[in-house]
């Protein structure tokens, strides 16, 4: 009898959660009504259509955004929803809105729709906002109650059930590896049962679990390898197929093929030097082959996840494990993967400090939690954002010192020892930059513009290209402003945090919003609470540490400069602190009910601490290939033919109007749907596949390191070669 209790206490809020599920996200579910359009053309790239069946009404939601309609073309998503009428008509590839019965778009590559079939998908049911959040309450109280402190132990009864659910999924991605790949960039059901079975296996202890941690969380490598090589899909402004950078970026990935070949570069771009040196160690072992160093640094990412992980299951609960990996996916997806950008080493970093300070902080082991500190020293120095973090750390090394012995004195040293890791770790940049970098430019000018748009109103592109990257005549002018108005700056700050909170601006990445709302409360609520419970107490100095740090950071790394990718480095700890929140309401949520059942309640115990040995190892490679990597990894550029292309290994596509005739050919129809979501950002990119042939290749030429497009006049003789 009391074994069925026990299940049925787990199994009663599960079915209460896939319900509420089910009734905030049909659409993702499947769940779904369509109908197909008819196109008429419009001005420009302009088409309009109406949906004769009509549309139900979408509420709209605070705390769980709508799910809206979609547009499919061939059965595929168009890439830009929410657009005006006017960047339909002007700016077209995929951009669309819906506007009562009427949908305005235009087609994925701009050209005429032709004999493609257009279809309006929407959610069979659109709810209120009331109806959903009371069904939520329930649900997570059914949860409070079941599972104390969201942290399950592990037993021998739900080891089956984990194993047949990761063999299942794990099996699912090997029969339909293009669905599970593609879900796991469009949708949020695939990464959240991804995220859910790794926190399942890092609360468990042991090496087995461990290396299957490990393992589980590096599945989103392998969707990302197919989704991007095998169907050269592009992403954003910083790929196109896959391998060619765009943006800035591609200064970046200059500068780390130099460092690679040369020993050090000529080109100075920004001053942050660490990440091309990272990518430079990672190129030579590598062999110069550009896919396979990316996706060593997205494994390498993804790794530190897992480890990480099992940190959070230990100590905060499976919860916490469980929202810092989907959080860290979610951003990963829309900011770093497969792009050769610094938030891959700054997210990097980020994550191998957080096992240093949960561990450091619950030990009281004062050098170990500013270990943590001198890590995310070293990925601000790759990627600047909440620097505030680091100081409001320091104070809690203090706290820590205190804790153990009641001296002033001692805080006060500890203080000045977490300061100084802190800053070891920021200034290491200058470091490399002193023995890589051949000529002289402003380290970290960024902080100019960015700067300038807080007390003008504007934001950190106009200011750059109105000043044409002056960085000292920008700061006078920012010195005269601060003189002259300094009112100015207190607009601009309470500018930069109203669009923090009524954007969901720490958790709002790209176009996923349902996650974006309930972990700024969950992120909010662990700022504050922990110094309320007693069971949180212990942790609640570097918590509210944290929480202080980045929302202090917030007016000069402000929502409106490259959207959340400065806060690269803390997006673990944000994911940490939103997780928490939750699991901390829980708590309430099990005082209250058990106080009013006329019970007392039982402090959780606290299970045996992972082992520093493997978060160390992670972050000893990271700085190894960071540091020490370019002064002795060497790799030889190709040897390139005049008169003909040599492309750079990893660096090119072979696309073919039929890909039968070729092996390993991306068929031109992928091709250019995949390039849809490059145009969003940079129509100008695809004037190069206006006129393209039936056949060509495409990628990086060397030794100029240029985006070159090279007919295969003959498909059948190259297949036959």
């Amino acid at each position: 009898m009391g074994t069925w209790n026990s299940r049925a206490r787990i199994l009663l809020p599960l079915t209460l959660v896939v319900v509420a599920l089910v009734l905030s996200f049909p659409l993702s579910l499947g769940l779904s009504k369509r109908s197909e359009i008819q196109p008429a053309q419009g001005e420009g790239y302009l088409l309009v259509s109406k949906v004769e069946d009509g549309m139900p009404r979408i509420w709209g939601r605070a705390m769980v955004p709508p799910e809206m309609p979609r547009l499919l073309e061939n059965g595929v998503s168009l890439a830009v929803p929410n657009s005006s009428e006017k960047h339909i008509r002007n700016g077209g590839f995929g951009r669309h809105a819906f506007k009562e019965q009427e949908v305005l778009f235009s087609t994925s590559d701009g050209s005429q729709p032709g004999n493609r079939r257009y279809e309006v998908v929407w959610p069979l049911w659109s709810l209120p906002e009331g109806v959903l959040l009371t069904f939520w309450v329930v649900a997570l109280v059914a949860c409070f109650w079941a599972l104390p402190n969201f942290s399950a132990q592990a037993s021998r009864s739900t080891l089956p059930l984990k194993i047949a659910a990761t063999a299942a999924f794990l099996l699912a991605c090997l029969i339909w590896p293009s669905q599970t790949a593609a879900s796991f960039f469009d949708g949020l059901a695939v990464p959240a049962l991804w995220a859910g079975l790794v926190a399942m296996w890092a609360s468990r202890r042991g090496w087995f679990t461990c290396m299957g941690t490990c393992l589980l969380s590096l599945v989103p490598v392998g969707a990302a390898a197919f989704v991007y090589l095998v169907e050269a899909r592009s992403q954003g402004s910083f790929v196109v197929a896959g391998i060619v950078p765009r943006s800035d970026a591609w200064v970046h990935f200059i500068q780390a093929i130099e460092i690679a070949s040369t020993g050090g570069t000529d080109l100075f771009f920004n001053g942050r030097l660490i990440y091309p040196a990272f990518l430079s160690s990672l190129l030579a072992l590598a062999g110069l082959n550009l896919s396979i160093a990316i996706y060593l640094s997205v494994g390498l990412v993804l790794l530190a996840c897992g480890i990480a992980a099992r940190f959070l299951a230990w100590r905060l609960g499976w919860f916490a494990a469980f929202c810092l990996s989907l959080i860290v996916w979610v951003y990963f997806r829309n900011d770093g993967c497969g792009a050769v950008m610094t938030e891959n080493f700054g997210l990097l970093a980020g994550l191998c400090a957080l096992p240093f300070l949960v561990k450091g902080f619950h030990d009281s082991r004062v050098l170990v939690f500013c270990t943590g500190i001198f890590l995310l020293g070293i990925g601000f120095s790759a990627r600047p954002g909440a620097l505030f973090l680091l100081p409001t750390l320091s104070l809690a090394a203090g706290f820590l010192a205190h804790r153990q012995q009641t001296s002033v004195w001692r805080s006060f040293a500890s203080v000045a020892i977490a300061a100084f890791f802190g800053l070891s770790g920021l200034l290491s940049n200058g470091v490399l930059t002193s023995t890589l970098l051949r000529c002289e430019g402003v380290a970290f000018g960024n902080f100019a513009y960015s700067l300038h748009g807080l007390l003008h109103g504007t934001d950190w592109e106009d200011s750059y290209f109105k000043y044409q990257g002056d960085t000292r005549r920008i700061m006078q002018i920012n010195r005269d402003r601060l003189r002259d108005d300094p009112a100015s700056l207190a607009r601009g700050v309470a500018r930069a945090y109203g669009e923090t909170f009524s954007r969901r601006f720490l958790f709002r990445f790209g176009r996923e919003t349902r996650l974006a709302a309930l972990a700024i409360l969950g992120f909010c609520i662990a700022g504050v609470v922990p110094w309320f419970l007693r069971s949180w107490k212990s942790d609640a100095p570097w918590l509210t540490a944290s929480f202080l740090g980045i929302l202090a950071s917030i007016p000069f790394a402000p929502p409106w400069d490259a959207s959340v990718r400065p806060y690269a480095v803390t997006i673990p700890l944000q994911a940490c602190l939103a997780g928490s929140g939750w699991i901390m309401l829980c708590e309430l949520a099990r005082i209250v009910i058990t106080k009013f059942q006329g019970r007392t309640t039982q402090d959780n115990k606290v299970r045996e601490a992972p082992a520093l040995g493997i978060p160390a190892g992670v972050s000893i490679l990271m700085l190894l290939l960071a540091f020490a990597g370019p002064f002795l990894c060497r790799a030889d550029l190709p040897k390139s033919t005049p008169g003909e292309v040599t492309f750079l290994l990893g660096a090119s596509v072979t696309v073919s109007e039929d890909p039968s005739q070729l092996a390993s050919a991306v068929p031109a129809a992928t091709f250019r749907r995949g390039l849809s979501v490059l145009a969003a950002s940079y129509p100008e990119s695809l004037q190069q596949f206006v006129n393209t042939p039936r056949s060509f290749r495409f990628g990086i030429a060397t030794p100029d390191m240029e985006v070159a497009l090279v007919p295969l006049a003959n498909p059948e003789k190259k297949a036959e070669e």
